[in-house]
């Protein structure tokens, strides 16, 4: 890693000084720009953003964990997986239908699975609703609730929260 950082300096330096000559520019040129962005863009850690949004909203329902608009995945035959790798859920934020089952893979062991409203986002949150058919799980690969009932569950990692690793399955 380090030497492409250190790589990527003199093609910035080379696209700045590109710009700063004639009048005239070639398509190397913006080949010279383009690859040192991204050389300079990929050394960057993006700040978190929260959950994606992606798929239909309701309007007026409760806003979990920042989730503000669900991956849908109400269709038959729709994957209804949630996978956890890098401190992240994916996806964050579902959307599912009454009597549908979500599955949770990954390592419970590194990171706890637990419902409800993340202790980082407590003053932010609403309090959970009763009745989560989800349960916490601390070993096992995989978990899957089904999700009988219309509602918001919000769920997190007990470990890394903190970082955002939280969401929520919004059941219609």
């Amino acid at each position: 890693m380090k030497k492409a950082r250190s790589s990527a300096w003199p093609l910035a330096l080379l696209a700045v000084a590109a710009g700063c000559g004639d009048d005239v520019t070639s398509n190397q040129d913006a080949a010279v720009d383009v690859i040192a962005a991204d050389v300079i863009a990929a050394d960057v850690i993006a700040p978190d953003t929260g959950p994606p949004d992606t798929g239909p909203t309701d309007a007026g329902a409760v806003v979990f964990h920042g989730c503000t608009a669900f991956v849908d995945r109400t269709a038959d035959g729709a994957d209804r997986t949630v996978g956890f790798t890098n401190f992240r859920y994916d996806p964050a934020c579902m959307l599912v239908a009454a009597g549908q089952r979500v599955t949770f893979s990954g390592e419970f062991s590194v990171h706890q699975f637990r419902p409800g409203v993340a202790p980082s986002r407590a003053a932010s949150d609403p309090p959970a609703p009763a009745g989560n058919p989800m349960t916490a799980r601390d070993e096992g690969t995989s978990a899957t609730f089904e999700l009988p009932a219309a509602g918001t569950y919000p769920y997190y990692c007990l470990d890394h929260e903190g970082t955002g690793m939280y969401g929520a399955i919004r059941v219609r």
